[in-house]
């Protein structure tokens, strides 16, 4: 077991299990200005690269529109749109996540539909992809993937014993990290059971050598060194799993959850030296009376110590950090989604 403070940096390395409590960590209060475009309808998830802000649009949104939006952050103009919408050849019938890829000119954004990843020209007007990868078929189970090479793949099974599995774009598996932790009294629960449990955000930094997966369900954070293939859990503020059942017959049976049960970590975000966790704590019934979905976000350094609480002066349900111009940007949850954008105070540097 570990604890939010250390008496050296040597000691702080060898922690595999950290437990965070709120009293024992700085806050600090942030304000917000609200940027809107009209062109973005329903904005669902947040990335940055370079200067280059993406939105990704709902996938319950208005199928003429094109599902990503791209933003000038050093003017804060639209820069241009990405991503017909369909089935046809280079279209998109989802934008679940982005995948930042290897090129300054392109990027890229997976559809959990299409179980594909689909890339973009930043140079071109065209709203089509110029090159789509296709997940291999017998990996079809996996959810939530990240590019290490051209040819490989990382990413989250919903079925694996491991928590993490590499693979490459043949369909040949090349590793697996980590196995799920059990959990005392349930031992009925299946590796589907465990990553129900246990699902979340998975997010990587740009030189993809540190992955995070931030839990929906339960305060717990993941920190996974692909150097040295090391797992490193923060645990807390609340110890407690969330109230389950596990229901269905027997080999697929699945864990139902309350939905009073409150929504933990909304997004999480690595940069060079921190993690940026945007956190919730609550539940979907206040969600729909209060459009109030996360006003927190917790900064841990890379080996899961935490360093502050940044409370935010308005609701989010999505982070990018920009190192560079030292700012937080996230999408609103009002009426009227825009974004809004956020000092990083100095203390946090």
């Amino acid at each position: 077991m570990g604890c939010s403070s250390y008496s050296n940096n040597q000691e702080k390395s060898l922690k595999t299990q950290i437990i965070f409590k709120e009293n024992q960590v700085q806050s600090i209060n942030l304000n917000s200005k609200k940027i809107e475009f009209e062109k973005i309808i329903n904005p669902e998830k947040i990335a940055l690269k370079g200067s280059k802000l993406f939105i990704l649009e709902n996938i319950r949104t208005n199928v003429e529109a094109p599902f990503i939006h791209i933003i000038e952050t050093r003017n804060w103009s639209y820069f241009k749109s990405k991503g017909k919408v369909g089935f046809g050849p280079m279209e998109i019938s989802s934008a679940s996540f982005f995948e930042p890829g290897f090129s300054d000119s392109t990027f890229f954004t997976y559809s959990s539909r299409d179980k594909a990843l689909s890339e973009f020209s930043l140079n071109d007007t065209s709203l089509l992809a110029i090159r789509q990868i296709k997940q291999p078929d017998n990996f079809f189970s996996v959810v939530n993937l990240y590019l290490l090479a051209e040819d490989r793949f990382i990413g989250i099974s919903v079925n694996d014993e491991n928590k993490l599995i590499e693979f490459n774009t043949s369909g040949e598996r090349i590793s697996g990290y980590g196995n799920w932790e059990p959990v005392t009294g349930h031992s009925e629960l299946s590796n589907f059971n465990l990553f129900e449990l246990n699902s979340g955000w998975f997010k990587t930094n740009d030189s993809k050598d540190v992955f995070v997966k931030a839990s929906i369900k339960r305060d717990k954070l993941e920190i996974f060194n692909y150097n040295d293939q090391s797992f490193i859990s923060v645990l807390g503020p609340d110890l407690e799993l969330p109230p389950f059942q596990v229901r269905g017959p027997v080999g697929n049976r699945s864990l139902d959850v309350p939905i009073s049960n409150p929504y933990r970590y909304r997004d999480v975000a690595i940069i060079d030296k921190k993690i940026f966790a945007l956190y919730g704590g609550i539940s979907e019934s206040q969600y729909r009376e209060s459009g109030e979905l996360a006003r927190k976000i917790y900064v841990f350094d890379l080996q899961g110590n935490p360093e502050f609480i940044l409370k935010l002066d308005r609701s989010i349900k999505g982070i990018a950090i920009d190192n560079i111009q030292k700012k937080i940007y996230g999408i609103t949850t009002d009426l009227n989604p825009g974004i809004a954008i956020f000092d990083i105070p100095k203390e946090v540097y």
